[in-house]
């Protein structure tokens, strides 16, 4: 891959969802995007949402996300993967397998490609301008979505700007079974600007922001404890779940025709995202001090996931005939800075006395958690890739030869500030710094033309 290639010429079965398919499968989310597509699959959580996909059984981490280029956001319980608007894909591009000497070692069950859309996708025909307002819905889970779209081209530049409002609600589903009702609504943002410095040139500047927060009635968090002796009651819970999203990326294309390349493609980027989960609880709780043995409480949780990620990464393409073959190098190096933390807090209080603690037990007698606190420290990673692939055509034999050699490095730095005790879950956590290289091949047989 990293080549313009057709999707039966690449060693390996890659799935290109089309600007066409999109349209015509009305996709709304990252479950319609692979919807008719064999061996993959999307994973939910109740209140996390979209968790990421599933490539022939493998899935999680193992499963890279790239839009843009750009890595998505990390994964981290019910925070969710889907901090990004499907109405402004051009195409998604999936690969099945390993893809991990050209795209990192998370790319080991495959990758999933999300190219968003430029302005000369609006501007088709030569057009100077292009205003639209596309309407949408899902009648699954009572969503509307409506989306604003003004592209202008002004000589050499060329601009796109992109928003889209939704509001939904849970999904309904057959069989008598019901989610917790919610109600949601997100908001996304995409703005570019092109331009063409010459026929060899070209740069493009890209700004995203996503907004999504969601209302929710925790019904299955509720028990009444009925003849349970060891059951905490909960007698009612509702949920609030906000995420954010930012981006910021600056893309450039140089036909060069030089004798090291024929063409290099680089980018910088910027990439800020922040969740939080805040949950309440009216339930009986033992953490005051004047009802050691158990009162109702108001309990209110607030854990978040956030995580900023500075990067860039220049790849070069040179065609060269060598030794009675046809050789295609594509080579490069990639950089990558995240800095992550998950702080949590917790608290009970009294509303009819104004009593409050952020001594939490569970029981009484109980071992107290303090709050605030974390349970990973804050981390800082850096991610280092170096990269080579050679395709190589054998002259008339139908035979095309794909090796690729990648070396990582990983290095990740420690906070422990307010960590709480984790070593039951297999000791301290301790800073690292590993390297590692990844080897692939690949072999393409033209039978016949």
């Amino acid at each position: 891959m990293r080549l313009p290639r057709r999707a039966e010429d690449i060693a390996g079965t890659v799935s290109v969802v089309s600007e066409t398919d999109i349209k015509h499968q009305v996709v709304m989310d990252l479950e319609d995007i692979v919807r008719y597509q064999p061996g993959i699959s999307v994973t939910r959580s109740p209140r996390g949402g979209n968790q990421g996909f599933t490539i022939r059984g493998i899935g999680g981490v193992r499963v890279l996300n790239l839009i843009d280029g750009i890595r998505s956001i990390d994964n981290y319980f019910e925070n969710g993967r889907d901090f990004f608007e499907t109405e402004d894909l051009k195409s998604v591009e999936i690969i099945r397998g390993p893809a991990s000497a050209l795209y990192g070692a998370d790319a080991l069950g495959g990758v999933v490609l999300f190219k968003t859309r430029d302005p000369k996708d609006y501007l088709a025909g030569g057009d100077a301008g292009f205003l639209g307002l596309n309407l949408g819905g899902d009648l699954s889970r009572d969503e509307q979505k409506a989306t604003l779209i003004a592209a202008q081209k002004f000589g050499s530049v060329e601009m796109l700007a992109q928003y889209t409002h939704r509001d939904f609600s849970e999904r309904k589903i057959e069989g008598g079974v019901d989610l917790d009702p919610l109600d949601s609504q997100s908001d996304n943002f995409l703005g570019k600007l092109v331009w063409n410095i010459s026929e060899a040139q070209r740069l493009k500047l890209t700004a995203e922001s996503f907004r999504e927060k969601i209302d929710s009635e925790l019904d299955s968090e509720e028990t009444d404890c009925a003849g349970q002796s060891r059951c905490t009651p909960v007698f009612e819970a509702t949920g609030r779940d906000e995420k954010e999203r930012y981006r910021v990326s600056l893309d450039h294309g140089w036909q060069l025709g030089g004798l090291l390349a024929d063409t290099l493609d680089s980018k910088i980027y910027w990439q800020k995202t922040d969740g939080i989960q805040t949950t309440e609880q009216r339930r009986r709780g033992f953490s005051l001090p004047s009802a050691p043995f158990g009162t109702e409480v108001l309990r209110i949780s607030e854990f978040e996931f956030n995580q900023e990620v500075r990067g860039g990464e220049i790849m070069l393409v040179k065609a060269l005939d060598l030794a009675g073959a046809r050789h295609t190098l594509v080579y490069g190096v990639s950089y990558e800075q995240l800095e992550t933390e998950r702080p949590r807090n917790r608290c009970e209080h009294n509303p009819l006395t104004g009593e409050q603690s952020c001594s939490i037990v569970a029981s009484p007698r109980g071992e107290p958690e303090v709050f605030p606190n974390k349970t990973f420290p804050d981390t800082e990673a850096t991610r280092i890739g170096i990269y080579v692939q050679d395709e190589i055509v054998l002259g008339g034999s139908g035979l095309t030869l794909i090796p690729a050699l990648r070396y990582d490095r990983h290095k990740l730095d420690t906070d422990d500030s307010d960590v709480v005790d984790v070593s039951e879950f297999g000791g301290p956590v301790k800073p690292f710094s590993e390297g590692e290289v990844s080897f692939n091949f690949g072999l393409v047989y033209s039978v016949t033309d």
